[in-house]
C-alpha cells in the first residue's frame, strides 16, 4: 500500500483541520467601549450600563413575572443590542440558560423589536451548553425561517445570504461562549428538516472551510434529503465534502448513496465497471466510492480527485485494484501517458492482474491521438490474454479507424460488436453513419 500511496501525488495544501482563528471576535460586536482614552462622561457611561446589566440579570434571577420586569426595568434600553448581548453572556452558565432565553424573549415583547442575529447566535450557544436541545432548536428553525423570508435583522448581511451571516454570528460568539460543535450539527439537521437543501450545502461548506467537522448524522440527514428531492445529483458534492474534511461514511450513508445511484441509474454502470477491473463484485462502499473519485477525474478535478482516492486507500474504503487503474486512469487524463504506463507496470509486478477498463482507457488514448496501430496491438492483446474488449472499447477502436480513413476495419469492428451482444453507443452510430456517406460520395466521384 505504501508504494500505492507514493503514487497518488497532489499538490500540498494547507490543512483546514483546525479552527480559523480569524474570525471576527464576538467581543468586538459587544465592545462599546472608545479606543482613545477615557473621559469622565465615558467612565460615569460605563458605569451606568455595568449596573444596568448587574440590575437585569438579579431581576431575571429572581424569577420576577413579566408585568414586574416591565415596571421594575423600565429605563432599560432594549434596543440597544450590545446591552442586551452583555447580559446574555453574564447570564451564559448552564443552570442561568432558561433566564437567558427569559430575558430574550422579554426584551424582544418590552421594546417591540425583533433581534440581530449576534443575539440570536448567543442564546443558541447558551441553550446548547445546557442541553436545552429542544429550544435551542425552535430558536434555530426560527432564524433560519426569518432568514429565508428577509424577516431577520441583520445589519452585518450585505448581498450575502442570510443562513451564512447567521452561521458567521454563530461561529464569532463559539469561543465566547465557550460552545460545543453540536451548535453546528444541530443547525444542519434542522436546515436540511425544513427541506432548505442550497442553504445547508452552503453553511456545510462555510463551515468545512473554518474548520468546524460536523458529524456523519449530520451528513446522512442531509444526504437523505437530498436523495428524496429532485436535486440528487447534488449528494456527490455533499459526500465529496464530507471525506475531504475526514468525517467517514458509515453503512447508513453507504445505503443512502446506493439508492441515489439507483436514481440517477447509474448504478449498473459502475457495478459493471467494478466487475472489469476487479472480476468480482464488490462491497457497496467501494462502489460508492469508485463512483465517486471517477466522476471526479471526468469533471476535471483529477487532482482532488486523487487526494479523495488516497484517505479511502489509508481507511480501507477502495480496493488496491480499482486504486491502480483510477491511478492509471487519471493520468491518461492529464496527458501523462508514460508515467501511466509506469503505474501500470508496477501494478503488474506487485501481482494485480492486468484488466479490460486500464487496457480500454489506453487505448482511447491511442485513438485520440490518431496511434491506432497502437491501440490495435492493445486490443489485440485485450483478447489474447482472456480481457473481453465492451462498449467503449470497440467505440474507440471503430472512431479511431474511421478517422484514419480505415473504414473496412471500422465496419468490420462495428459488426463483430453487434455480433457480441453490445449495442453501438450514438457515437458509434454516427460515426458509422458519416464513413458510409463519405464511402457513397467517393463512389459517385468515382
Amino acid at each position: 500500500m505504501k508504494t500505492l500511496l507514493r503514487r497518488i501525488i497532489i499538490p500540498y495544501t494547507k490543512s483546514s483541520s483546525s479552527i480559523n482563528t480569524n474570525l471576527p471576535r464576538f467581543q468586538n460586536c459587544i465592545n462599546t467601549a472608545a479606543e482613545s482614552p477615557h473621559t469622565a462622561a465615558a467612565q460615569e457611561e460605563e458605569e451606568k450600563t455595568a449596573e444596568t446589566i448587574t440590575c437585569v440579570c438579579k431581576s431575571f434571577s429572581n424569577n420576577l413575572n413579566w408585568e414586574t420586569l416591565n415596571r421594575k426595568l423600565k429605563f432599560v434600553d432594549v434596543r440597544n443590542s450590545a446591552i442586551i448581548n452583555k447580559v446574555l453572556i453574564q447570564l451564559q452558565e448552564p443552570p442561568n440558560a432558561k433566564k437567558a432565553l427569559s430575558f430574550f424573549h422579554w426584551s424582544s415583547h418590552f421594546g417591540n423589536i425583533t433581534h440581530q442575529t449576534q443575539t440570536y447566535a448567543l442564546v443558541i450557544h447558551i441553550l446548547v451548553n445546557a442541553k436545552l436541545i429542544k429550544d435551542a432548536s425552535a430558536l434555530i428553525e426560527s432564524v433560519l425561517i426569518r432568514s429565508v423570508t428577509g424577516n431577520l435583522k441583520d445589519p452585518d448581511c450585505k448581498g450575502s445570504s442570510s443562513v451564512l451571516s447567521f452561521i458567521h454570528s454563530l461561529m464569532s460568539s463559539y469561543e465566547v461562549t465557550s460552545s460545543t460543535p453540536f451548535v453546528f450539527d444541530l443547525t444542519i439537521q434542522i436546515c436540511s428538516k425544513l427541506r432548505m437543501i442550497d442553504e445547508a450545502i452552503d453553511v456545510c461548506f462555510c463551515l468545512g472551510e473554518h474548520g468546524f467537522r460536523l458529524s456523519v448524522i449530520s451528513y446522512n440527514t442531509l444526504l437523505h434529503v437530498i436523495q428524496k428531492s429532485d436535486k440528487t445529483k447534488l449528494v456527490w458534492r455533499v459526500y465529496e465534502q464530507m471525506i475531504k474534511h475526514r468525517t467517514y461514511p458509515n453503512e447508513k450513508t453507504t445505503g443512502i448513496m446506493i439508492n441515489a445511484l439507483c436514481k440517477q441509474g447509474k448504478l449498473q454502470t459502475f457495478v459493471d465497471m467494478i466487475d472489469r477491473i476487479d472480476g468480482k463484485r464488490c462491497l457497496p462502499r467501494v462502489i460508492v466510492n469508485t463512483c465517486l473519485v471517477f466522476t471526479m477525474i471526468e469533471e476535471g478535478k483529477i487532482e482532488d480527485g486523487l487526494v479523495l482516492l488516497k484517505r479511502m486507500l489509508i481507511k480501507n474504503m477502495i480496493t488496491d485494484t480499482i486504486s491502480y487503474s483510477l491511478i492509471v486512469y487519471a493520468k491518461i487524463k492529464l496527458g501523462q501517458l508514460e508515467s501511466a504506463r509506469e503505474v501500470f507496470d508496477e501494478m503488474l509486478k506487485r501481482g494485480f492482474k492486468a484488466n479490460s477498463f486500464v487496457h480500454t482507457s489506453f487505448i482511447g488514448d491511442y485513438c485520440k491521438a490518431g496511434k491506432v496501430e497502437i491501440g490495435d496491438e492493445l486490443f489485440k492483446e485485450m483478447e489474447h490474454i482472456g480481457l473481453k474488449p465492451y462498449n467503449d472499447t470497440y467505440t474507440h477502436m471503430i472512431v479511431g479507424f474511421s478517422k484514419v480513413g480505415r473504414f473496412e476495419e471500422s465496419l468490420n469492428l462495428c459488426q463483430k460488436m453487434v455480433h457480441n451482444g453490445f449495442i453501438p453507443s450514438c457515437l458509434t452510430f454516427s460515426e458509422v453513419v458519416k464513413m458510409v456517406m463519405d464511402v457513397m460520395e467517393m463512389l459517385r466521384e468515382f
